[in-house]
């Protein structure tokens, strides 16, 4: 549950979209016609989203981070512990055809499963950061077999294990509550 309403440059930059937070499942509802004046260019890489994720950084409200690429993430990852992480899902989201999506993907140099696995990254750290989940929670939360392939695949993201990733976390906080009070 996302309990913190979006920037306002969010907002403003969507002004049609719906957001819901404070609830079981946030949802955003974004305009066809809104998702599909974004704008991206093939040649230009895209910023790594998940560089400040992993180092534990708050992501900016550069306008890079509504490329569709980061949008179509976003999108998903409410969808993500429901089991309806499926492209044709995230397709019908965006408004468009399974394919049109699939190419529009490849075009930004990304592909549905690597959104996926990035999705369940993110909502896995935000998760973490909340110290009365068990990891084994957590993985089965954002759609893992098991609490093995979440280890697994969370130390190919970050190099460390979920919970040498929430004690650094947790330990971040402390150094900075400790040095504001």
């Amino acid at each position: 549950m996302a309990s913190c309403r979006p920037a306002e440059a969010v907002q403003a930059a969507f002004a049609n979209a719906r957001i819901l937070v404070g609830q079981p499942h946030t949802s955003v509802v974004v305009g066809r016609t809104d998702l599909a004046r974004l704008t991206f260019d093939p040649a230009v890489s895209p910023p790594d989203p998940l560089a400040s994720v992993a180092s534990g950084a708050a992501q900016g409200t550069a306008p890079e981070a509504w490329e569709f690429v980061n949008l179509m993430r976003m999108l998903i990852q409410p969808y993500v512990n429901d089991g309806h992480s499926h492209v044709a899902v995230a397709a019908e989201l965006a408004g468009m055809s399974t394919r049109t999506l699939q190419r529009r993907l490849k075009m930004c140099g990304s592909s549905y499963s690597q959104i996926l696995q990035e999705a369940r990254f993110q909502l896995a750290c935000t998760h973490l950061e909340e110290p009365s989940l068990k990891v084994i929670d957590i993985a089965m939360m954002t759609g893992y077999e098991s609490p093995q392939h979440f280890t697994r695949a969370f130390r190919r993201f970050t190099g460390v294990t979920p919970s040498q990733y929430r004690k650094q976390s947790l330990d971040g906080d402390a150094l900075i509550n400790q040095a504001s009070g």
